[in-house]
């Protein structure tokens, strides 16, 4: 990658981390699903409709909070040992590239933040 793309990402990277919005979760509706059905695993299979809608939207909910924690299993794992490695190869070689890894390394982080920022009151007590 020629340097002159990657002093691009690294400006943009170094911008976003300057504005520091933090994500407003207040207009998820806990009354609405949080998948398509059909991204659900239960939902194709006859047992499915066994389920009254009550039963069927809490499901739902809980798929999707569950796809929520394997965002954050994979970008804490994976995605950082990954980046991290590449980086530290890097480091000497191609610094540009390696200031880009821990840029991304960065925004990971901030990526598992706002998944356990999302937080619902009382909601997995239902």
């Amino acid at each position: 990658m020629s340097s002159y793309v990657l002093s691009k990402i690294k400006h943009a990277s170094e911008q976003d981390r300057q504005c520091r919005v933090v994500p407003d979760f207040s207009d998820i509706d806990p009354g609405l699903p949080f998948v398509p059905e059909v991204f659900t695993q239960l939902y194709h299979t006859s047992a499915y409709d066994l389920l009254n809608p009550e039963q069927k939207l809490r499901y739902n909910q809980l798929f999707g909070l569950r796809s929520n924690e394997l965002f954050m299993v994979f970008e804490k794992g994976v995605t950082r040992q990954v980046i991290h490695q590449l980086k530290n190869a890097r480091q000497e070689s191609d610094p540009l590239l390696a200031d880009c890894l821990e840029g991304m390394l960065v925004e990971e982080s901030r990526h598992h933040a706002m998944f356990l920022d999302l937080k619902f009151p009382n909601f997995l007590e239902q």
